[in-house]
């Protein structure tokens, strides 16, 4: 039978009253009296040195430190946060009002399209490193704001129930004040909006100029004469201005002379966002009834007919003018699908054909070279002022809520924050409820009837790994959510490439590539949903439900936050047992007592965890997007590069959403690392000696029971003390500041 060390010189036990009185703690010049008491052994020094604080006095549950020190900080974050938003809100709001915008979704930068998106990527990285900031502060303050008083533990003690300690507890709402209740679920309410409504406020959208292709020879560019009256004819184009487009090409540096395969590359695209008009220069036709769109279907339409012939085509530099105005969806429909038809009159994709072609021929004629219209690459980072307004509530009363809680003693009263919070106030003032319990763990206590049979426990030394602190139920939890995200973007991810490869022959890897992440493109768009595709309405309703899956992320972080936090507070409840006596972590330190500004999950974990987070946030938000497309009718302007409220009302506007199956892809590598992380680091070996007592109040106080004069304001150790109570047979385990050991296997302790 292996018992702590006894005093026998007469001198006191330390930890004792007398003690303590002669080690003078309150000056903090007790570490050479310490050291004494272990016949001059240093233990482990870094833990003995003395804390002076505060001129040597107490640290006051009113200082900066501790939990009250991250609930600070917290404040501080949200603080910058609603700042920068209301200062966003101000320009943004000014500004899209001095420039004639009304919408409450507005334009805050116009520019080089390239450029924009590039914004918009970065703008979300930002957005989401922020949100998550938030969202780990909020989580921080509701684990704090959830941890139960002393009074609290003792009232769930007495109906035989429990509390957790350490960890973000739902169980803990039973047993706290109502009013604390209430500002958990305020926290709670306005963190549930960070991600989703956050991410839906900067999108980016682009334009798809609709142009017209003009076919002349090489002396319309010079000022060469042409039919007027045959384009006056061309009802079915609408206005037909030759002559203003004559004259940019002879008075202007607006036209670009392209080789054959600048020009296909130009105009063989989807989305056309930075070119206009295109002029063929190619050899003179025999006549000008071979350039009419077969695929037109307006020339069906009554009052619409073919252009007719030219006439002499010697005659004119002019000899034809085509409007494209295909629309950008790939429709299996042969005139939407035979996209930039006129490059080679066949289908989607054979324009690759005339690369390098000689001669590269259009209706059988000879094209030489072309003169294209190079216009500002106008996308557009747009802002949707309603959706900021409403971050800027749920930020404010975040702020709120958070100094109330670093500030108000009436709202957070001396909470067990910490296991070492709960140990202290245990080792003070014991539970006699748990007493005799020495040995039993979290599962035990909770699960079995104790008796004064079952009380007198033998010892068995618990192999257990990190996992097991944490409950089934969140392990069940976080595993069905993981399980869930994965499989929903899976499932969407192979219908998606079902669709582009039995539609669109696009589901092999290069194609998925050249997708991109959160880019628009016509195959990736999601039509023929039941929500609105225009209005402000549209643009509300589709950056929410693209931004829905944000929700469950959010929800899996904190869920894996709360089993990781379990495991690493039962990994530091376990290294009591072994090595020198160690101070007791705790919110308001005193005496050689330490405090961190973490609450249970130190840096090393909650940081990778942060990071990780980030990503899989930014990841989806690039994943499932808004894609608002802007088509122009460039026939119908006056200056093609003029962007502002009256050519954005001439525009015709599709609000939809689009995915990146990359993304999508990277998203659930992402989860599964994160996820898979957690759970490699729950295989490990829990050191054995102490019952696993893990987040449970009972656990913990069980261990509690210590022999007379210890004291928590000093290094304690966990092990085998002597008993002045019980058999003489049986042993007692507890937290000591004198020497212990560790129960020996087959002895019977209580």
């Amino acid at each position: 039978m292996h018992h702590g060390k006894v005093q026998e010189s007469g001198t006191p036990l330390l930890g004792s009253e007398i003690a303590l009185e002669t080690m003078n703690l309150r000056t903090g010049s007790y570490q050479d009296a310490y050291l004494q008491e272990f016949g001059g052994k240093r233990p482990r020094g870094k833990f003995f040195r003395m804390r002076r604080k505060n001129g040597g006095k107490p640290m006051s549950r009113d200082s900066a430190t501790g939990w009250r020190l991250g609930a600070s900080v917290a404040a501080a974050i949200a603080l910058v946060v609603l700042i920068a938003n209301v200062t966003m809100a101000g320009v943004f709001t000014s500004r899209a009002r001095a420039q004639g915008y009304t919408s409450n979704v507005v334009p805050i930068n116009i520019g080089n399209c390239g450029y924009i998106k590039k914004l918009g990527i970065g703008i979300h990285l930002v957005i989401n490193i922020v949100s998550t900031l938030l969202l780990g502060a909020s989580n921080y303050c509701m684990q704090t704001i959830s941890a139960p008083s002393r009074d609290d533990v003792d009232r769930a003690h007495a109906k035989g129930s429990w509390v957790d300690i350490g960890i973000p507890s739902l169980r803990n709402l039973r047993f706290i004040r109502k009013r604390r209740v209430f500002v958990w679920f305020c926290l709670g309410v306005t963190s549930i909006p960070l991600h989703l409504v956050y991410n839906s406020i900067f999108f980016v959208s682009t334009n798809n100029n609709l142009y017209r292709i003009w076919y002349a020879d090489d002396s319309f560019a010079r000022g060469a004469p042409f039919n007027e009256t045959f384009f006056a004819q061309a009802i079915a184009l609408g206005n037909v201005n030759a002559g203003k487009v004559q004259d940019q090409l002879m008075h202007g540096e607006r036209y670009q002379n392209l080789t054959n395969d600048e020009c296909i590359n130009a105009y063989a695209k989807a989305l056309i966002e930075d070119r206009g008009n295109v002029i063929l220069v190619m050899d003179r036709p025999a006549n000008c009834s071979i350039f009419n769109d077969p695929f037109d279907l307006r020339l069906s339409e009554p009052g619409h007919s073919s252009l007719p012939d030219c006439g002499n085509t010697s005659a004119t530099s002019l000899y034809s003018v085509d409007n494209y105005n295909n629309d950008f969806s790939p429709e299996t429909d042969p005139y939407i699908s035979n996209w930039y038809y006129w490059i080679c009159s066949q289908d989607d994709g054979a324009w690759k054909d005339q690369l390098g072609a000689d001669p590269w021929t259009i209706h059988g004629i000879k094209v030489n070279y072309c003169l294209s219209e190079k216009l500002n690459s106008q996308c557009q980072l747009r802002v949707s002022l309603n959706l900021i307004y409403a971050v800027i509530a749920f930020n404010a009363a975040k702020l709120i809520i958070i100094i109330l809680i670093a500030t108000s003693s009436w709202i957070n009263d001396e909470p067990l924050v910490t296991v070492g919070d709960a140990a202290a106030s245990f080792i003070e003032s014991p539970d006699p409820i748990t007493k005799g319990l020495c040995l039993a763990s979290a599962r035990e206590i909770i699960h079995t009837k104790v008796s004064e049979e079952s009380s007198h426990a033998v010892y068995q030394p618990p192999r257990k790994r990190w996992f097991s602190a944490g409950s089934s139920l969140r392990w069940t939890i976080a595993s069905l959510l993981t399980l869930t995200a994965v499989g929903v973007i899976l499932g969407l991810l192979g219908y998606a490439l079902k669709m582009l490869g039995s539609r669109f022959s696009r589901s092999d890897f290069g194609s998925l590539w050249s997708f991109g992440i959160g880019t628009i493109n016509p195959y990736t768009l999601i039509r023929n949903w039941k929500i609105p595709t225009e209005g402000d309405l549209a643009v509300a309703g589709t950056v929410l439900l693209t931004n829905l899956p944000q929700i469950i992320l959010s929800f899996i972080y904190l869920v894996l936050n709360s089993l990781l936090t379990s495991m690493v507070a039962a990994a530091e409840w376990a290294s009591f047992a072994h090595g020198s006596h160690q101070p007791l972590r705790v919110s308001f330190p005193k005496g050689a007592q330490k405090s961190a500004f973490f609450l249970e999950l130190p840096y090393q974990y909650s940081v990778p965890m942060l990071v990780l987070s980030i990503l899989m946030h930014w990841l989806i938000s690039q994943g499932f997007f808004i894609a608002q497309i802007f088509e122009r009718y460039l026939w119908d302007f006056d200056d093609n590069d003029r962007l502002d409220q009256e050519a954005l009302d001439k525009m015709q506007v599709t609000t939809t959403g689009a995915y990146s199956p990359i993304a999508m892809v990277l998203t659930c590598t992402i989860l599964v690392i994160l996820f898979g992380s957690v759970a490699i680091l729950g295989a490990r070996q829990l050191r054995d000696g102490m019952p696993l007592a893990g987040s449970c109040s009972l656990a913990i106080s069980a261990a509690c029971h210590t022999p007379g004069g210890t004291s928590s304001l000093l290094p304690v150790k966990w092990g085998v003390v002597r008993s002045a109570e019980g058999p003489v047979d049986t042993g007692h385990c507890s937290f000591s500041n004198d020497e212990v050991e560790l129960p020996e296997p087959g002895n019977r302790y209580a």
